[in-house]
């Protein structure tokens, strides 16, 4: 997870900086397939007309236990409104 504070790249920036420059950012990710435990790795490349602003993903995780976590898919690329601070 990237927080965007001071100490992030793209503290300051707004849509309009972003289009200005052209900006696209790269998601990377690496993890293990649990049916045939192997090593997945996947990058996705997105434009700054991807990004959105006051806006963050969902929770996708739900413990059940002690040691077991579930993981909704399906919610993958849901998000929801930030409040200010």
């Amino acid at each position: 997870r990237h927080t965007i504070d001071e100490q992030s790249p793209l503290h300051g920036e707004t849509m309009e900086t972003l289009q200005a420059s052209g900006a696209r950012l790269v998601a990377s990710v690496v993890c293990i397939e649990t049916v045939i435990p192997a090593a997945v790795q996947s990058q996705q490349d997105y434009s700054w007309r991807d990004v959105r602003f006051g806006e963050r993903f969902v929770d996708i995780y739900t413990e059940r236990g002690e040691e077991q976590i579930t993981v909704d898919y399906g919610r993958l690329h849901e998000t929801e409104p930030v409040l200010p601070s």
